[in-house]
């Protein structure tokens, strides 16, 4: 999905740059560009991110050829996700969108992708030095504009900002309808609750999270019930509790995000959720702690999302270490299930912690994954590999 949204962002860019129109016409040829480049610049972020030095297409491949590029290097792909997203940033509208183009980008999405990539950098693999202090005034950019036209909010409520879509926390969503087909998300189905959708069948159970991390919330803390469904009445009306007969261990605690109780296998209302405004806030904690310590402007940027939650404060006199840690475990709290997690497991060099917590939790076989190094990234499709002569060996390990 990310190369066709890279592909398609490269025929509208191709058609549209270079021309010229008039008035009102113009303004909208240079959104429109900008808006394929943001969207091109989220799509190599991913890519980079999971699968590391990888093929960067900008212009429209016509034959099979043109298609079959040597992979980038990341540093490169950075540079031009930076490019992009800096025209983006001046081209996009800086109001919200109307209800007719609610949904697309703005000025301030541009600038909190931008924070974000720089905030990346700084971690590894790259550990560019300079880039915390980039992400530190880009994301100040977007802290300014809080709460007006231009920018974003924090919501009062953990479970509207969850629950409703297109709401002034949303940052970035992927827009998914039941009133168009195959314009809806399967993860409710996917991810679901056995027997818990109308549907009779849906509810797959991928996987669920552990007790130990439902345990970890405060008692008052609305993010837990909210996140996961530790016990729901299913479509028979019989109730099913963690660990009791009809909801297995081995499943984990199901989630609880993306619920939509009509919903057939592949075509949920709710809005798969990108970015939103406490992952701003969380970030700005973390460049705080990392630039000058847990100071009381780090606090105050965490307290605000943890009391938004009704959480209780975060405890004072921390180190910066223990700090950086507190910071990297509210974010799981904050923003589990939000195409977060991996990313900052690898940024902040946590795959081979992660993958040693809680092995007696994974009944499958083989019972656990020892760490290896080559887990840092994902295998390119081999189907990618084969087909193209100028990728001439996959990932270390791979």
């Amino acid at each position: 999905p990310f190369y066709q949204g890279i592909f398609r962002s490269n025929v509208l860019i191709a058609e549209l740059e270079g021309r010229e129109f008039i008035s009102e016409e113009e303004t909208a040829r240079k959104e429109l560009i900008a808006e394929a480049k943001f969207l091109r610049s989220w799509s190599f972020f991913n890519l980079i991110q999971l699968f590391g030095d990888v093929p960067m297409p900008l212009k429209p491949a016509i034959t099979a050829e043109e298609a079959q590029l040597p992979r980038t290097p990341i540093a490169d792909v950075y540079q031009q996700i930076i490019l992009d997203l800096q025209e983006a940033e001046t081209n996009l509208p800086s109001d919200k969108r109307s209800a007719t183009q609610i949904g697309r980008p703005i000025q301030a999405t541009a600038k909190f992708l931008l924070a974000k990539v720089y905030l990346t950098m700084a971690g590894l693999p790259l550990q560019d030095s300079s880039a915390m202090t980039l992400a530190e005034s880009k994301l100040q950019e977007v802290i300014g504009l809080e709460d007006t036209s231009q920018g974003y909010s924090l919501l009062a409520s953990y479970e509207d900002a969850i629950r409703v879509d297109n709401n002034d926390e949303r940052i970035f969503a992927i827009q998914q309808t039941q009133s168009t087909a195959s314009q809806g998300t399967a993860f409710g189905h996917v991810w679901g609750s056995a027997n818990r959708l109308n549907n009779p069948g849906l509810g797959q159970t991928h996987g669920g999270f552990t007790e130990d991390f439902y345990n970890s919330f405060d008692a008052t803390d609305t993010r837990r019930d909210v996140t996961m469904s530790y016990s729901y009445v299913d479509r028979d009306g019989v109730t099913r509790t963690y660990k009791d007969d009809n909801y297995p261990e081995r499943h984990g605690i199901y989630q609880n995000k993306y619920i939509d109780i009509d919903q057939e296998a592949v075509n949920g209302d709710p809005d798969m959720i990108v970015y939103r405004y406490s992952d701003a806030l969380l970030m700005a904690a973390e460049i705080e702690n990392s630039l000058n310590g847990p100071t009381i402007t780090a606090y105050n940027y965490l307290n605000r999302v943890r009391f938004r939650a009704l959480a209780s404060d975060a405890p004072a006199g921390m180190t910066q270490t223990e700090f950086a840690e507190y910071i990297y475990e509210e974010r799981f709290k904050e923003l589990s299930f939000e195409f977060q997690e991996i990313y900052d497991i690898r940024r902040l060099g946590k795959v081979e912690e992660v993958l040693s917590q809680h092995p007696e939790n994974i009944t499958w076989s083989p019972p656990n994954t020892a760490y290896n190094t080559n887990f840092n990234l994902w295998p390119l499709p081999v189907s990618e590999v084969r087909a193209n002569p100028n990728i001439t060996e996959n990932n270390p390990g791979w």
